[in-house]
């Protein structure tokens, strides 16, 4: 399960971040990747953001939460997180993963990762306003 979200930040580049949670392996496998994007103007027209931004060093961040459903009262709780990864190179994207386990992080649950991408410019601003949530997978 995974989701996508694009932000536009000002008139020149744009934010994409992607989180996703596999089951393919048992104790699943998690990613979240930010991506900085250019908007074209050809002829004097806005474009979707397609051309991809090199950032310097320390531009683009990502965090990956992984939430589980359990506990009682049940409900969503977070289960592990990495804190916060910079890109360490000029790059207009940057990856982080975890995983695969051989059992959940936090038991056998339902989980979602959680992945907040941002990029600076100017201040930090997070694509699609805060976090982009994956979608829910059983894991055990």
């Amino acid at each position: 399960m995974y989701e996508r979200s694009w932000t536009q930040y000002t008139a020149a580049d744009c934010v994409q971040t992607y989180s996703g949670v596999d089951g393919a392996n048992a104790g699943g496998h998690y990613q979240g990747t930010t991506s900085v994007f250019k908007l074209g103007f050809p002829g004097g027209q806005a474009t979707y953001c397609s051309d991809r931004f090199s950032r310097p060093p320390g531009y683009i961040l990502v965090v990956l939460q992984i939430y589980f459903y359990g506990g009682s009262p049940a409900q969503w709780r977070l289960c592990a997180a990495t804190g916060n990864v910079y890109n360490t190179t000029s790059a207009s994207s940057l990856n982080v993963e975890t995983g695969p386990d051989a059992h959940p992080p936090c038991g056998p649950a339902y989980y979602q990762l959680l992945t907040w991408g941002m990029e600076a410019n100017g201040t930090w601003q997070p694509a699609n306003g805060g976090p982009v949530g994956s979608g829910q997978h059983w894991l055990q």
